[in-house]
C-alpha cells in the first residue's frame, strides 16, 4: 500500500486542527426546552424554562401575562438566568436543577385561568416566544353538595373509616382525644372535619390530629392540645384551629408534606420562663425582668409582640425595635406565676 506523502498528512493535520476545537468551544447561543410551572398558590404563578447553551449567560426572558379572555397584557418581572448547579453536601437529600430561566408573578387571584407570554432572547443566537396557560389554586373548601353527617365523640371513629369523598363530618362539642384520620378524599371532593361550634366555651377538643400520609382533607375550627401532624399529607388543609402545643402544625421529619394550606389558625403555647430568659439578652431582658417583679399588675401583664427570630421591646417603652422580616406574629404575655404565654397567628 502506498504511504500518503508529506502533503496528504498536512492536509490531514490541518483538517484535524479546523475540527478537533470545534467541540471545546463555548456555547453562547441559547437552545429552548421545556417550561413548567410548579406548585402554583393562591396568588402566584411560577415559571421554569430550560436551555442549553447560553454559557456566558446573557440569555434574557421577558414576561407579559393577562386573565385568559382579556385584552390587556400586563408587563411581569422578567424571568432570573439560573446555571445549572446543585446544593452539594450542603443539604440531605442533595438538590440538583438544570440550566434554566426561572421566576413568578405575584399578587393574583385565587382560582382564576391565566395566558402568560414568555419571550428568550440572546444576543448570541437563539430567540422564542412561547404562550403558556396557569391556573391558581383555589382556596381549600368543601364540594358542592356535600353530605353533611353529624357526629361525636363515640361515633367519630366510626364515621371517618366510612367518610366519602365530599362528605363533611360535622363534629359537636366535646374531648375526642387522640384522633389519626383514616382515609382520603379525591380533588374537588376533600373530607370535611369541621366544629360545630354549638357552645360558646366548649369546642370540638383534640389531644392531637395526625393527618399523616392523607391527601384531599380539611379540618376546620378544631381545638387540638397538641400538635397537628402533617407528615407525608397531600393537598390537605388547616384552617380556623386553635392549636395549644409547643410544635403547633408540624412535619418535621422528611419528606415533610406537599401542597398543604395552613392559615387563620391561632397556635398557641405556654413555656417557664427561666427557658425564654437565655434566648433574650441585654437591655432587652432587664427590661423584662423588671416587669415580672414589678408589684404594678399593669407592668407584670405586659405584652410584647415578637417576630420570628426578632424582639420588640414591651409596650410601655416608644421603641420599635424588630430583626429579620418575616410573616408570622407572636405575642407573648407575661402574668404574675411567671410562665409565659405563646400565641402564634399564622397568615
Amino acid at each position: 500500500m502506498k504511504r500518503p506523502g508529506p502533503k496528504t498528512t498536512v492536509a490531514l493535520i490541518l483538517l484535524l486542527g479546523l475540527t478537533i476545537p470545534s467541540f471545546s468551544q463555548s456555547q453562547d447561543a441559547t437552545y429552548p426546552g421545556e417550561i413548567t410551572t410548579p406548585y402554583p398558590t393562591l396568588t402566584c404563578l411560577a415559571f421554569e424554562w430550560e436551555i442549553k447553551g447560553d454559557d456566558n449567560q446573557d440569555s434574557k426572558v421577558e414576561v407579559v401575562f393577562r386573565i385568559s379572555g382579556e385584552e390587556t397584557w400586563i408587563t411581569a418581572m422578567p424571568l432570573v438566568r439560573i446555571p445549572a448547579g446543585s446544593t452539594g453536601k450542603r443539604t440531605t437529600p442533595t438538590y440538583t436543577w438544570k440550566n434554566k430561566h426561572s421566576g413568578s408573578i405575584f399578587n393574583l387571584e385565587p382560582d382564576t385561568k391565566y395566558e402568560i407570554r414568555l419571550s428568550l432572547t440572546d444576543p448570541d443566537g437563539g430567540e422564542a416566544t412561547e404562550l403558556v396557560k396557569a391556573h391558581t389554586r383555589p382556596v381549600p373548601g368543601e364540594a358542592e353538595n356535600s353530605r353533611i353527617i353529624k357526629v361525636n365523640p363515640k361515633t367519630l371513629e366510626k364515621a371517618a373509616m366510612f367518610a366519602e369523598p365530599g362528605d363533611i363530618l360535622l363534629l359537636s362539642p366535646g374531648y375526642y382525644d387522640h384522633f389519626t384520620m383514616p382515609v382520603d378524599g379525591k380533588p374537588g371532593k376533600p373530607i370535611v372535619l369541621r366544629a360545630d361550634n354549638a357552645h360558646p366555651v366548649i369546642g370540638s377538643t383534640f389531644n392531637s390530629v395526625s393527618l399523616e400520609h392523607r391527601k384531599h382533607v380539611i379540618i376546620d375550627g378544631l381545638t387540638v392540645w397538641g400538635p397537628v401532624r402533617l407528615r407525608w399529607a397531600q393537598d390537605v388543609a388547616v384552617v380556623y384551629c386553635d392549636i395549644q402545643s409547643q410544635f403547633g402544625v408540624i412535619a418535621q421529619e422528611q419528606p415533610g408534606c406537599k401542597n398543604c394550606y395552613i392559615a387563620d389558625n391561632t397556635v398557641s403555647y405556654k413555656i417557664p420562663w427561666k427557658v425564654l430568659v437565655p434566648a433574650v439578652s441585654g437591655v432587652v431582658r432587664q427590661t423584662l425582668e423588671r416587669a415580672l417583679s414589678s408589684p404594678d399588675p399593669a407592668m407584670s401583664s405586659a405584652t410584647t409582640v415578637f417576630r420570628v427570630s426578632g424582639i420588640v421591646y414591651p409596650p410601655w417603652k416608644t421603641c420599635g425595635y424588630m430583626t429579620r422580616c418575616a410573616s408570622i406574629f407572636t405575642t407573648m404575655t407575661f402574668p404574675k406565676d411567671r410562665m409565659t404565654q405563646l400565641r402564634l397567628i399564622s397568615p
